[in-house]
């Protein structure tokens, strides 16, 4: 497994623990508490349901405000009472622990800002959110090379991954660059 699939399972459950939490930890019809996998969360309306809390969490692309405003309409639920619930069996009781509307996870430490919008960062990443990530990326390939030297490797006869190697860029990046300038390598990848 890779490294960062070990971190998008750490975050995932990391998550759903701070979330589990924030209900107080327990089924709110039962009472169970003995293990967090086998605690889900039951929106309480469908018709309120934009998105299903596990999805939220298995494509890890929602901010942690959207999760809250989706799990405002949840309840938490053991695995029995949910299947119950959904059978008709079992309805909510009346006096259902909400999610505390103030609860707000432990706060992480920065390790640094942002190298875009010098936000605080977490975890020793490089920047806040894939939006600055993007362009950043965006800023690192277009940033470093210029058309005339650009040209000038190309007539000494560089290929384009030569050329990107020095500029610490994709062969996509340089063969796009020429392309926008109008000029090709003879040594295209060599």
């Amino acid at each position: 497994m890779s490294y960062q699939s070990k971190r998008v399972i750490n975050w995932r459950r990391h998550t759903k623990e701070r979330l589990i939490d924030g209900f107080g930890g327990e089924c709110c019809c039962c009472g169970y508490d003995k293990y967090y996998g086998s605690l889900s969360f039951h929106h309480r309306k469908k018709k309120k349901k934009e998105i299903s809390i596990s999805r939220m969490l298995a494509n890890n692309i929602c901010s942690w405000e959207k999760i809250i405003k989706e799990i405002k309409k949840c309840v938490l639920v053991c695995s029995n009472c949910h299947g119950e619930i959904h059978g008709g069996i079992r309805k909510l009781p009346k006096n259902i622990k909400k999610f505390k509307s103030n609860y707000s996870p432990p706060k992480m430490e920065s390790t640094g800002k942002c190298a875009i919008c010098r936000k605080d960062v977490y975890k020793n990443a490089i920047c806040c959110s894939r939006s600055c990530a993007a362009l950043r990326a965006k800023k690192r390939a277009t940033k470093h090379i210029k058309d005339f030297q650009l040209i000038r490797y190309i007539k000494k006869g560089y290929s384009y991954n030569r050329i990107s190697n020095k500029f610490r860029v994709s062969n996509a990046a340089i063969l796009k660059r020429c392309r926008k300038i109008g000029i090709e390598s003879k040594f295209a990848f060599k």
